[in-house]
């Protein structure tokens, strides 16, 4: 043991050599019983199980010095064992340093993973260790690139551990919810964001750009769901397939229990036609929907961009208030949905698929919608058509697909194919008055008045039990 009732300061000297290193052993206590304890070290530093750093105030524990740093070797901090102090601070240097660390309920951690800084990948690596606990905790992102702070959920009572200038979060052990606040983040500021949501090339990490700039980089084996919350300003959310036909999908719902957020959502027309049509991926549930989006105050948006092909359905709904829905897709030749969101207060969702494959546009659980219009989005040549339904529906603009099912939903409805972009890729349209269950008996109204020349060669009109 090392005690003592002033400061405790150790340190090792940084040489042009990787082994500069500090440890403390199991068993082995360093500690303050009336101030801090500082550990400066040049390269790595290890707290091994059963290890303790105890102070009556902070601790700090700072590698890789970037004054007099004689080699390029970025420094591991392994923090396994106990840290019991009002505030532990654990800062790198400006290499690419690597940071194990196992929260602990005795001290919030703070780790500054100082240069690099995003865009560099890996650049300074976070892993998390969460065995041991009962739920999953959430990583709600901070407000420069590369910063957050994971929250710990009852029963499990172990302190926040914050992090800033990490370029790739990972853990070892368990997994978290991912939480994207515009507001918190420091979005607010009555400008327009984009937010991008995809995978990388190697498929292995999960990429968050806003207003084109890299503000997360994690692993997706680790995330278990990811919530974007909106601000009052205008913004888009955009999830993007990458281009090995990789979506972000994660391992179950959003919470509800995030603030801001109603959390995911599954609306009754979307499980109905995903059981029929995924009959052995059945019963789809709300973990299946592991993208929530609530759009906020403004004008918001929801873009989905394919690279592959695939069957897509666009379901409207009342569920989390207006402006509500979900979006689920499958590769054509899936068996399974490779995308499930949920979405809330936006006011337009965008589809954008390749030339081939199929769109579901369903109204069946927004019950006031009365009349939809398939149209020209306003701009000519440009491959994106609308379909503008009132009430509850929220709008959609969508390009690419052959073929394409609008699903009008329950009651006396008007269903009107006005017409389609000149440069549209569908062949194939259904209009059905019927809703999903196939019960509907209200009389419809169905208009269909033109469609390009050269691009949709059928034209199909469905009712349901009523007289159209």
């Amino acid at each position: 043991m090392v005690a003592t009732n002033g400061s405790v300061t150790i340190s090792t000297v940084d040489t042009v050599g990787a082994d500069d290193d500090l440890t403390i052993n199991t068993g082995v206590t360093v500690q303050s019983t009336t101030a801090s304890v500082e550990l400066n070290v040049g390269d790595d530093f290890t707290l091994t199980a059963g290890g303790t750093i105890q102070a009556a105030s902070t601790i700090a524990i700072n590698v890789d010095p970037s004054a007099g740093d004689l080699d390029l070797a970025g420094s591991t901090v392994d923090l396994l064992g106990n840290v019991i102090a009002a505030q532990t601070t654990i800062s790198g240097g400006d290499d690419s340093d690597t940071f194990n660390i196992l929260p602990t309920q005795d001290s919030p951690i703070t780790v500054n993973g100082g240069d690099p800084t995003l865009p560099v990948v890996p650049g300074d690596v976070l892993n998390l260790d969460f065995s041991g606990l009962a739920s999953p905790p959430v990583l709600t992102l901070g407000v420069d690139a590369g910063s957050g702070a994971f929250s710990f959920l009852a029963p499990d009572l172990e302190q926040p551990v914050n992090y800033s200038s990490i370029e790739n979060v990972n853990t070892s052990v368990g997994g978290y919810h991912l939480v994207l606040n515009m507001f918190t983040s420091g979005f607010q500021d009555s400008s327009d964001d984009t937010i991008d949501a995809t995978v990388d090339a190697t498929d292995t990490d999960l990429l968050l750009d806003i207003n084109g700039g890299n503000f997360f980089t994690g692993a997706v084996a680790d995330i278990l769901s990811f919530t974007t919350i909106g601000s009052t300003d205008n913004e888009t959310l955009n999830i993007n397939e990458n281009g090995n036909g990789v979506l972000p999908f994660f391992q179950g719902a959003a919470p509800a229990t995030i603030p801001g957020s109603n959390g995911s959502h599954l609306n009754t027309s979307a499980q109905t036609f995903l059981d029929a049509e995924f009959a052995g991926a059945a019963p789809f549930t709300v973990d299946d929907i592991t993208i929530h989006y609530d759009g906020g105050l403004g004008t918001d948006t929801l873009n989905v961009n394919f690279t592959s092909d695939h069957n897509t359905g666009y379901f409207s709904d009342t569920d989390d208030g207006l402006g509500s829905g979900n979006i689920g897709a499958a590769t054509t030749a899936g068996a399974d949905i490779d995308l499930g969101l949920s979405f809330a207060r936006l006011e337009g969702v965008g589809i954008n698929g390749t030339a081939t494959g199929g769109l579901r546009v369903d109204a069946s659980s927004t019950p006031l919608t009365d009349n939809i219009t398939i149209s020209d989005d306003g701009t000519p040549a440009d491959g994106i058509s609308l379909i503008d339904g009132n009430m509850q529906f929220t709008d959609l603009l969508f390009s690419g697909f052959d073929d394409l099912q609008v699903v009008s939903g329950t009651g006396a409805e008007t269903l009107d194919l006005v017409g389609l972009d000149s440069d549209t890729t569908l062949t194939d349209v259904e209009l059905n008055a019927d809703d999903v269950d196939g019960t509907d008996t209200g009389n419809d109204t169905i208009r269909v008045q033109s469609t390009p020349t050269g691009t949709v060669t059928n034209v199909t009109v469905r009712g349901g039990w009523g007289m159209i």
